[in-house]
């Protein structure tokens, strides 16, 4: 059927008329055209399609680390907690919201990295408060705790402390966190 055609072409063509032969034609017009089609083939298939390239993308290695901004040191007394509190929370709510947008990635290794963040965020809040409470109903009038990397600071309104009272700051921050006294930095504000 194909030569059928072919031969027709051939006969009542022009380039029958200019007396070339039938190999000449098919390997000036329908080798290029099949040569054309097999190359364009190779390369759409050797192509990823676009939905393989999202799942594909390698994202570099990030490390999300948050700090919590220290308030002005000039303050003194009750003013210096309510201060620390407030610019805790504000920085912790800025850090809420950056994790939030992280979550929403689609990258599956920095969605796991926001989550693990977001729940070690809240861990730690609640560690601070569950210290700051049990500390004040030992008897300190203010306490701020910082749970922080391994380590907790422990800021207390005091005029000073006897041995007993950084004992017994040292072991509760132990009892609720599991961190060594030696991680545990106490600092006395008057």
């Amino acid at each position: 059927m194909f030569r059928r055609v072919i031969s027709r072409l051939l006969t009542t063509s022009p380039v029958h008329k200019l007396k070339l032969k039938r190999g000449f034609f098919l390997t000036s017009i329908f080798l290029p055209v099949i040569m054309l089609f097999f190359c364009l083939g190779l390369s759409f298939a050797e192509s990823p399609r676009h939905d393989k390239l999202l799942a594909e993308v390698q994202m570099p290695e990030t490390n999300i680390y948050f700090q919590a901004e220290k308030p002005d040191a000039s303050s003194q007394g009750e003013e210096y907690f309510v201060n620390y509190r407030l610019r805790r929370e504000h920085s912790r709510q800025e850090i809420k919201s950056m994790l939030e947008e992280i979550l929403n990635s689609a990258s599956v290794q920095i969605r796991e990295e926001a989550q693990g963040k977001w729940l070690k965020l809240g861990t730690e809040i609640s560690q601070e408060n569950e210290l700051e409470n049990l500390l004040k109903i030992r008897g300190f009038q203010d306490v701020i705790a910082d749970v922080n990397y391994g380590s907790v600071n422990i800021i207390i309104l005091s005029q000073g402390l006897t041995p007993y009272e950084i004992f017994l700051t040292q072991d509760t921050v132990n009892q609720i966190t599991g961190i060594c006294p030696e991680k545990v930095f106490i600092e006395i504000k008057k």
